[in-house]
Protein backbone atom coordinates (compact mmCIF):
# COMPACT_ATOMS: atom_id res chain seq x y z
CA UNK A 1 0.00 0.00 0.00
CA UNK A 2 1.44 3.31 -1.13
CA UNK A 3 2.00 5.86 2.12
CA UNK A 4 -0.12 8.98 2.19
CA UNK A 5 2.27 11.72 0.63
CA UNK A 6 2.65 15.01 3.04
CA UNK A 7 1.75 17.92 0.58
CA UNK A 8 4.72 20.95 0.87
CA UNK A 9 3.59 24.92 1.60
CA UNK A 10 3.86 26.92 -1.50
CA UNK A 11 7.12 28.02 -0.33
CA UNK A 12 8.47 24.41 -0.82
CA UNK A 13 10.52 24.06 2.60
CA UNK A 14 7.42 24.34 5.31
CA UNK A 15 5.44 21.21 6.00
CA UNK A 16 1.79 21.50 5.94
CA UNK A 17 0.50 19.81 9.09
CA UNK A 18 -2.74 20.04 8.35
CA UNK A 19 -2.30 17.18 5.64
CA UNK A 20 -0.37 14.69 7.52
CA UNK A 21 -2.14 12.00 9.29
CA UNK A 22 -4.23 12.88 12.72
CA UNK A 23 -2.82 9.82 14.40
CA UNK A 24 0.38 11.40 13.84
CA UNK A 25 -0.17 14.86 15.90
CA UNK A 26 -2.74 13.20 17.82
CA UNK A 27 -2.34 15.51 21.26
CA UNK A 28 -4.48 12.85 23.43
CA UNK A 29 -1.69 9.95 22.47
CA UNK A 30 0.59 12.50 23.90
CA UNK A 31 -1.37 12.86 27.15
CA UNK A 32 -1.30 8.98 27.79
CA UNK A 33 1.92 8.26 27.57
CA UNK A 34 4.09 8.13 30.49
CA UNK A 35 6.26 11.16 31.35
CA UNK A 36 9.32 12.08 33.27
CA UNK A 37 8.14 13.77 37.08
CA UNK A 38 6.78 17.61 36.09
CA UNK A 39 8.63 18.97 38.92
CA UNK A 40 12.19 17.86 37.04
CA UNK A 41 10.95 18.47 33.61
CA UNK A 42 7.92 21.36 33.16
CA UNK A 43 5.72 20.67 30.05
CA UNK A 44 2.16 21.45 28.79
CA UNK A 45 0.52 18.32 29.00
CA UNK A 46 -3.54 18.64 30.01
CA UNK A 47 -4.27 20.44 33.29
CA UNK A 48 -0.63 20.41 34.48
CA UNK A 49 1.53 22.86 32.28
CA UNK A 50 4.87 25.07 33.01
CA UNK A 51 3.24 27.64 34.38
CA UNK A 52 2.08 25.96 37.61
CA UNK A 53 5.87 24.71 38.16
CA UNK A 54 7.16 27.66 38.21
CA UNK A 55 5.25 30.68 38.55
CA UNK A 56 4.61 30.91 41.87
CA UNK A 57 8.08 30.23 42.62
CA UNK A 58 9.44 33.27 40.50
CA UNK A 59 6.94 35.29 41.69
CA UNK A 60 8.31 34.26 45.69
CA UNK A 61 11.98 35.45 44.87
CA UNK A 62 13.52 38.11 45.94
CA UNK A 63 15.11 39.12 42.46
CA UNK A 64 14.35 36.40 39.65
CA UNK A 65 16.01 36.28 36.66
CA UNK A 66 14.08 35.76 33.14
CA UNK A 67 16.26 34.68 30.39
CA UNK A 68 13.63 35.21 27.40
CA UNK A 69 12.06 36.73 23.87
CA UNK A 70 10.33 40.20 23.40
CA UNK A 71 7.40 38.56 22.59
CA UNK A 72 7.29 37.96 26.31
CA UNK A 73 6.94 41.38 27.59
CA UNK A 74 3.22 41.51 27.90
CA UNK A 75 3.18 38.76 30.36
CA UNK A 76 6.40 39.79 32.33
CA UNK A 77 4.59 43.43 32.85
CA UNK A 78 2.18 41.08 33.93
CA UNK A 79 4.35 38.75 36.33
CA UNK A 80 5.49 42.53 37.63
CA UNK A 81 2.75 43.81 38.81
CA UNK A 82 1.53 40.86 40.50
CA UNK A 83 5.65 40.13 42.42
CA UNK A 84 5.34 44.07 43.30
CA UNK A 85 2.20 43.43 45.43
CA UNK A 86 4.19 40.82 47.16
CA UNK A 87 7.78 41.57 47.47
CA UNK A 88 9.32 44.99 48.54
CA UNK A 89 12.98 44.14 47.90
CA UNK A 90 14.33 42.83 43.91
CA UNK A 91 15.02 43.71 41.12
CA UNK A 92 13.33 41.45 38.75
CA UNK A 93 15.66 41.30 36.44
CA UNK A 94 15.17 40.52 32.55
CA UNK A 95 17.43 39.88 29.98
CA UNK A 96 15.24 40.50 26.83
CA UNK A 97 16.23 38.12 23.77
CA UNK A 98 15.15 37.65 19.91
CA UNK A 99 12.60 36.07 18.48
CA UNK A 100 13.36 33.11 15.55
CA UNK A 101 10.38 34.49 13.70
CA UNK A 102 12.02 37.88 13.46
CA UNK A 103 14.74 37.35 10.09
CA UNK A 104 17.91 39.07 11.40
CA UNK A 105 18.34 42.41 10.08
CA UNK A 106 21.94 44.76 10.63
CA UNK A 107 21.68 47.80 11.68
CA UNK A 108 24.93 49.74 12.26
CA UNK A 109 24.05 51.47 15.68
CA UNK A 110 24.22 47.99 17.42
CA UNK A 111 22.38 45.06 18.32
CA UNK A 112 20.63 47.34 20.79
CA UNK A 113 18.87 49.05 18.23
CA UNK A 114 18.49 45.63 16.32
CA UNK A 115 16.29 44.38 19.05
CA UNK A 116 14.67 47.35 19.60
CA UNK A 117 13.49 47.63 15.89
CA UNK A 118 12.22 44.23 15.71
CA UNK A 119 10.34 44.56 19.09
CA UNK A 120 8.56 47.74 18.02
CA UNK A 121 7.60 46.22 15.33
CA UNK A 122 5.99 42.97 17.34
CA UNK A 123 4.44 44.70 19.50
CA UNK A 124 3.18 48.76 18.31
CA UNK A 125 2.42 47.90 14.56
CA UNK A 126 0.87 44.76 15.52
CA UNK A 127 -1.02 45.92 18.32
CA UNK A 128 -0.38 43.15 20.59
CA UNK A 129 -1.17 44.42 24.18
CA UNK A 130 -4.22 45.21 24.62
CA UNK A 131 -5.20 49.06 26.22
CA UNK A 132 -6.78 46.94 28.59
CA UNK A 133 -4.03 46.57 30.38
CA UNK A 134 -3.09 50.40 30.50
CA UNK A 135 -2.65 50.45 33.83
CA UNK A 136 -0.44 47.59 34.22
CA UNK A 137 1.74 49.41 31.70
CA UNK A 138 2.23 52.66 33.99
CA UNK A 139 2.76 50.43 36.68
CA UNK A 140 5.69 49.08 34.76
CA UNK A 141 7.13 52.05 34.20
CA UNK A 142 6.91 53.36 37.75
CA UNK A 143 8.72 49.90 38.65
CA UNK A 144 11.70 50.71 36.04
CA UNK A 145 11.77 54.18 37.39
CA UNK A 146 12.28 53.12 40.97
CA UNK A 147 15.18 50.41 39.22
CA UNK A 148 12.61 47.66 40.65
CA UNK A 149 12.63 46.55 37.49
CA UNK A 150 16.08 46.40 35.83
CA UNK A 151 16.26 45.59 31.68
CA UNK A 152 18.80 44.69 30.01
CA UNK A 153 19.55 42.72 26.28
CA UNK A 154 22.39 41.17 24.58
CA UNK A 155 26.01 43.13 23.97
CA UNK A 156 26.96 40.99 20.69
CA UNK A 157 25.12 40.50 17.27
CA UNK A 158 24.63 36.96 17.52
CA UNK A 159 20.67 36.49 18.89
CA UNK A 160 20.10 35.74 22.15
CA UNK A 161 17.62 33.02 21.89
CA UNK A 162 18.19 31.23 25.59
CA UNK A 163 15.02 30.46 27.89
CA UNK A 164 16.20 30.45 31.98
CA UNK A 165 14.08 31.49 34.54
CA UNK A 166 16.08 31.61 37.20
CA UNK A 167 14.10 31.61 41.15
CA UNK A 168 16.02 32.04 45.02
CA UNK A 169 15.50 27.87 45.02
CA UNK A 170 15.30 26.60 41.59
CA UNK A 171 16.47 27.02 37.72
CA UNK A 172 14.15 26.18 34.69
CA UNK A 173 15.68 25.75 31.09
CA UNK A 174 14.06 24.71 28.10
CA UNK A 175 12.10 26.39 24.84
CA UNK A 176 9.48 27.60 26.85
CA UNK A 177 9.18 31.47 25.96
CA UNK A 178 7.47 33.50 28.66
CA UNK A 179 4.13 34.10 27.00
CA UNK A 180 0.72 32.21 27.68
CA UNK A 181 1.16 29.93 24.84
CA UNK A 182 4.82 28.91 26.07
CA UNK A 183 3.88 27.89 29.63
CA UNK A 184 0.18 27.20 29.18
CA UNK A 185 -0.65 25.40 25.54
CA UNK A 186 2.44 24.92 23.19
CA UNK A 187 3.79 21.62 23.54
CA UNK A 188 7.63 22.62 24.85
CA UNK A 189 10.70 20.80 26.54
CA UNK A 190 12.07 22.08 29.83
CA UNK A 191 14.09 20.93 32.35
CA UNK A 192 14.09 22.35 36.04
CA UNK A 193 16.85 22.01 38.96
CA UNK A 194 16.17 22.45 42.32
CA UNK A 195 19.01 23.77 44.66
CA UNK A 196 18.33 21.29 47.35
CA UNK A 197 17.74 17.99 45.33
CA UNK A 198 20.41 19.31 42.44
CA UNK A 199 22.75 21.40 43.75
CA UNK A 200 25.27 21.01 41.00
CA UNK A 201 23.38 21.93 38.39
CA UNK A 202 21.20 24.08 39.57
CA UNK A 203 24.41 26.23 40.54
CA UNK A 204 25.56 25.46 36.69
CA UNK A 205 22.51 26.95 35.22
CA UNK A 206 22.56 29.87 37.87
CA UNK A 207 25.87 30.77 36.87
CA UNK A 208 25.15 30.45 32.92
CA UNK A 209 21.87 32.96 33.60
CA UNK A 210 24.37 35.04 35.45
CA UNK A 211 26.98 35.60 33.40
CA UNK A 212 24.72 36.22 30.32
CA UNK A 213 23.37 38.97 32.44
CA UNK A 214 26.71 40.70 33.46
CA UNK A 215 27.96 40.52 30.06
CA UNK A 216 24.65 42.36 28.72
CA UNK A 217 23.84 46.10 28.46
CA UNK A 218 20.86 48.08 29.24
CA UNK A 219 17.83 47.90 27.29
CA UNK A 220 15.27 49.95 30.31
CA UNK A 221 15.23 52.89 27.51
CA UNK A 222 14.19 51.29 24.83
CA UNK A 223 11.33 49.14 26.38
CA UNK A 224 10.69 52.50 28.50
CA UNK A 225 10.02 54.16 25.14
CA UNK A 226 7.76 51.59 23.57
CA UNK A 227 5.12 51.07 26.35
CA UNK A 228 4.93 55.22 26.35
CA UNK A 229 4.16 54.84 22.82
CA UNK A 230 1.35 52.32 23.77
CA UNK A 231 -0.42 55.12 25.71
CA UNK A 232 -2.22 57.84 23.91
CA UNK A 233 -4.27 60.71 25.31
CA UNK A 234 -7.83 60.48 24.41
CA UNK A 235 -10.58 63.33 24.60
CA UNK A 236 -13.47 63.18 26.95
CA UNK A 237 -15.92 61.37 24.42
CA UNK A 238 -13.88 58.66 24.19
CA UNK A 239 -12.76 58.25 27.73
CA UNK A 240 -16.64 58.33 28.59
CA UNK A 241 -17.44 55.57 25.52
CA UNK A 242 -14.86 53.48 27.35
CA UNK A 243 -16.33 54.08 30.92
CA UNK A 244 -19.97 53.36 29.47
CA UNK A 245 -18.88 50.21 27.74
CA UNK A 246 -16.71 48.75 31.02
CA UNK A 247 -20.11 49.70 32.82
CA UNK A 248 -22.12 47.86 30.73
CA UNK A 249 -20.06 44.84 29.63
CA UNK A 250 -18.74 44.06 33.55
CA UNK A 251 -14.96 43.71 32.63
CA UNK A 252 -14.55 46.28 35.92
CA UNK A 253 -16.16 42.88 37.84
CA UNK A 254 -14.66 40.32 36.36
CA UNK A 255 -11.73 40.03 38.73
CA UNK A 256 -14.31 40.43 42.08
CA UNK A 257 -16.18 37.46 40.57
CA UNK A 258 -13.33 35.34 39.76
CA UNK A 259 -12.77 34.07 43.17
CA UNK A 260 -16.53 33.30 44.14
CA UNK A 261 -16.66 31.69 40.49
CA UNK A 262 -13.50 29.43 40.88
CA UNK A 263 -15.16 28.29 44.53
CA UNK A 264 -18.62 27.75 43.07
CA UNK A 265 -17.13 25.60 40.31
CA UNK A 266 -15.47 24.10 42.92
CA UNK A 267 -18.59 23.33 45.13
CA UNK A 268 -20.46 22.22 41.78
CA UNK A 269 -22.17 25.43 41.01
CA UNK A 270 -21.61 26.62 37.53
CA UNK A 271 -19.82 29.42 36.20
CA UNK A 272 -21.57 32.50 35.64
CA UNK A 273 -22.73 33.61 32.37
CA UNK A 274 -21.48 36.80 30.63
CA UNK A 275 -24.60 38.37 31.15
CA UNK A 276 -25.10 37.41 34.54
CA UNK A 277 -21.90 39.16 34.50
CA UNK A 278 -22.64 42.43 33.29
CA UNK A 279 -26.00 42.32 35.10
CA UNK A 280 -24.04 41.91 39.01
CA UNK A 281 -21.55 44.70 37.80
CA UNK A 282 -24.21 47.12 36.82
CA UNK A 283 -26.07 46.34 40.00
CA UNK A 284 -22.56 47.03 41.78
CA UNK A 285 -22.59 50.38 40.65
CA UNK A 286 -26.12 51.62 41.24
CA UNK A 287 -25.60 50.24 45.01
CA UNK A 288 -22.62 52.03 45.19
CA UNK A 289 -24.01 54.83 44.44
CA UNK A 290 -27.50 55.07 45.92
CA UNK A 291 -27.44 51.84 48.39
CA UNK A 292 -30.50 49.69 47.00
CA UNK A 293 -31.10 48.48 43.34
CA UNK A 294 -33.89 46.79 41.42
CA UNK A 295 -32.87 44.04 38.96
CA UNK A 296 -35.34 43.59 36.26
CA UNK A 297 -34.76 40.55 33.98
CA UNK A 298 -36.45 38.00 32.35
CA UNK A 299 -37.73 34.72 33.35
CA UNK A 300 -35.20 32.20 32.91
CA UNK A 301 -32.37 34.63 33.04
CA UNK A 302 -30.67 33.26 35.85
CA UNK A 303 -32.09 35.86 38.01
CA UNK A 304 -31.76 33.80 40.96
CA UNK A 305 -28.15 32.57 40.77
CA UNK A 306 -27.18 36.14 39.83
CA UNK A 307 -29.01 37.57 42.81
CA UNK A 308 -26.96 35.11 44.91
CA UNK A 309 -24.22 36.09 43.83
CA UNK A 310 -24.86 40.01 44.11
CA UNK A 311 -26.00 39.54 47.41
CA UNK A 312 -22.90 37.70 48.58
CA UNK A 313 -20.96 40.38 47.07
CA UNK A 314 -22.86 43.22 49.10
CA UNK A 315 -22.47 41.23 51.65
CA UNK A 316 -18.27 40.75 51.46
CA UNK A 317 -18.54 45.08 50.75
CA UNK A 318 -20.07 45.21 54.38
CA UNK A 319 -17.41 43.29 56.32
CA UNK A 320 -14.40 44.49 53.99
CA UNK A 321 -14.93 47.96 54.93
CA UNK A 322 -16.12 46.97 58.58
CA UNK A 323 -19.79 47.93 58.15
CA UNK A 324 -21.27 45.14 59.26
CA UNK A 325 -23.07 45.11 62.46
CA UNK A 326 -23.49 41.36 63.73
CA UNK A 327 -25.56 42.68 66.94
CA UNK A 328 -28.21 43.31 64.31
CA UNK A 329 -29.33 39.69 64.06
CA UNK A 330 -30.24 38.21 60.96
CA UNK A 331 -28.05 40.63 58.79
CA UNK A 332 -29.36 39.06 54.89
CA UNK A 333 -33.01 38.13 54.78
CA UNK A 334 -34.67 36.92 51.66
CA UNK A 335 -38.04 37.33 51.04
CA UNK A 336 -38.96 35.19 48.46
CA UNK A 337 -42.55 33.05 47.88
CA UNK A 338 -42.50 29.58 49.36
CA UNK A 339 -42.27 28.13 45.37
CA UNK A 340 -38.70 29.52 45.24
CA UNK A 341 -36.91 29.38 48.37
CA UNK A 342 -35.50 26.50 48.04
CA UNK A 343 -33.78 27.26 44.39
CA UNK A 344 -32.20 30.32 46.48
CA UNK A 345 -30.41 28.17 49.26
CA UNK A 346 -29.35 25.84 46.37
CA UNK A 347 -27.78 29.11 44.56
CA UNK A 348 -27.09 30.29 48.06
CA UNK A 349 -24.84 26.86 49.55
CA UNK A 350 -23.15 26.88 46.25
CA UNK A 351 -21.24 30.72 46.40
CA UNK A 352 -21.40 30.07 50.15
CA UNK A 353 -23.88 32.81 51.25
CA UNK A 354 -25.61 32.41 54.45
CA UNK A 355 -29.04 33.87 54.55
CA UNK A 356 -32.36 33.43 56.83
CA UNK A 357 -35.56 32.88 54.21
CA UNK A 358 -39.04 34.47 55.06
CA UNK A 359 -41.88 33.71 52.83
CA UNK A 360 -44.45 35.48 51.27
CA UNK A 361 -47.36 34.50 53.29
CA UNK A 362 -46.19 34.33 56.61
CA UNK A 363 -44.76 38.06 56.44
CA UNK A 364 -48.56 38.85 55.24
CA UNK A 365 -49.99 37.62 58.50
CA UNK A 366 -47.71 38.88 60.91
CA UNK A 367 -49.28 41.78 63.22
CA UNK A 368 -48.08 44.40 65.06
CA UNK A 369 -49.01 43.81 68.59
CA UNK A 370 -47.39 40.62 67.86
CA UNK A 371 -45.38 40.12 64.94
CA UNK A 372 -43.67 37.17 63.96
CA UNK A 373 -40.06 35.76 63.78
CA UNK A 374 -40.10 36.60 60.14
CA UNK A 375 -41.22 40.13 60.48
CA UNK A 376 -38.66 40.88 63.21
CA UNK A 377 -35.77 38.85 60.87
CA UNK A 378 -37.08 41.74 58.30
CA UNK A 379 -36.46 44.48 60.82
CA UNK A 380 -33.26 43.29 61.74
CA UNK A 381 -31.95 42.84 58.57
CA UNK A 382 -29.02 44.87 57.18
CA UNK A 383 -29.29 43.45 53.79
CA UNK A 384 -32.90 42.45 52.56
CA UNK A 385 -33.21 40.74 49.35
CA UNK A 386 -36.42 40.39 48.10
CA UNK A 387 -37.54 38.32 45.06
CA UNK A 388 -40.86 38.85 42.89
CA UNK A 389 -40.75 42.04 43.91
CA UNK A 390 -43.43 42.44 42.12
CA UNK A 391 -45.65 40.82 44.71
CA UNK A 392 -45.34 44.45 47.08
CA UNK A 393 -47.00 47.35 45.16
CA UNK A 394 -49.77 47.39 46.39
CA UNK A 395 -49.82 50.79 49.35
CA UNK A 396 -51.36 49.72 52.64
CA UNK A 397 -51.08 45.98 52.88
CA UNK A 398 -48.93 44.83 55.90
CA UNK A 399 -46.46 42.76 53.82
CA UNK A 400 -45.15 46.11 51.71
CA UNK A 401 -45.01 48.45 54.81
CA UNK A 402 -42.84 45.81 56.03
CA UNK A 403 -40.26 46.13 53.11
CA UNK A 404 -40.75 49.74 52.65
CA UNK A 405 -40.14 50.22 56.39
CA UNK A 406 -37.68 48.06 56.59
CA UNK A 407 -34.32 49.34 58.10
CA UNK A 408 -31.89 47.40 55.70
CA UNK A 409 -28.91 49.34 54.35
CA UNK A 410 -28.98 47.50 51.27
CA UNK A 411 -32.67 46.81 49.73
CA UNK A 412 -32.10 43.89 46.69
CA UNK A 413 -35.03 43.65 44.56
CA UNK A 414 -35.91 41.29 41.83
CA UNK A 415 -38.42 40.66 39.57
CA UNK A 416 -39.43 39.95 35.70
CA UNK A 417 -42.49 42.08 35.99
CA UNK A 418 -41.37 45.38 37.68
CA UNK A 419 -44.47 47.40 36.05
CA UNK A 420 -47.91 46.88 35.13
CA UNK A 421 -49.73 49.76 35.87
CA UNK A 422 -47.36 52.54 34.71
CA UNK A 423 -46.21 55.55 37.02
CA UNK A 424 -47.85 54.14 39.82
CA UNK A 425 -45.91 50.80 40.19
CA UNK A 426 -42.82 53.09 39.73
CA UNK A 427 -43.68 54.87 42.69
CA UNK A 428 -44.41 51.83 44.64
CA UNK A 429 -40.66 50.69 43.71
CA UNK A 430 -39.03 53.73 44.68
CA UNK A 431 -40.88 53.67 48.00
CA UNK A 432 -39.24 50.21 48.48
CA UNK A 433 -36.06 51.17 47.37
CA UNK A 434 -35.97 54.25 49.39
CA UNK A 435 -37.15 58.18 48.42
CA UNK A 436 -34.41 59.52 49.58
CA UNK A 437 -32.39 57.70 47.23
CA UNK A 438 -33.68 59.47 44.42
CA UNK A 439 -33.14 63.34 43.46
CA UNK A 440 -36.10 65.18 43.98
CA UNK A 441 -36.99 66.21 41.18
CA UNK A 442 -36.83 62.71 39.17
CA UNK A 443 -39.89 62.32 42.19
CA UNK A 444 -41.59 65.15 40.60
CA UNK A 445 -41.72 64.15 37.96
CA UNK A 446 -43.22 60.45 38.61
CA UNK A 447 -45.74 62.34 40.86
CA UNK A 448 -46.74 64.27 38.13
CA UNK A 449 -46.80 61.11 35.78
CA UNK A 450 -49.01 58.83 38.42
CA UNK A 451 -51.21 61.37 38.79
CA UNK A 452 -52.02 61.95 35.01
CA UNK A 453 -52.22 58.02 34.51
Amino acid sequence: MARRQTRRSSSGDQLEFSNLDPVELSYENLLKRQWPQGSRYPLNLGKVNVRSHIWQELVSAGSPLFVTGFASLDLLIRFAAQWSRRRVDGPIRMLIGNEPFVSSSFNFKGPRATLSQQMIRYWVEERRISMAGSHLILLMLELIKDGRVQIRTSATYHMLHAKIYLADDAATLGSSNFTKSGLESQIEANARFDRWIEPDRFGELSEIAEILWTESIDFSGEVVKLLESMLSIINWEEALAVACADLLEGSWAKLLLATLNSASNAGGGSSLWPSQIAGIAEALWVIDHTGSVLVADATGSGKTRMGAYLTKIVRDQLWSSGRAISARGSQIVLVAPPKITKVWASEALKCGLQLEVVSHGKLSRSSESSPGLETLRVRSAQILAVDEAHNFLNQGTKRTDEIRDSPAEHVLLFTATPISRGATDILSLVGLLGADNFEDETLQILERLAASS
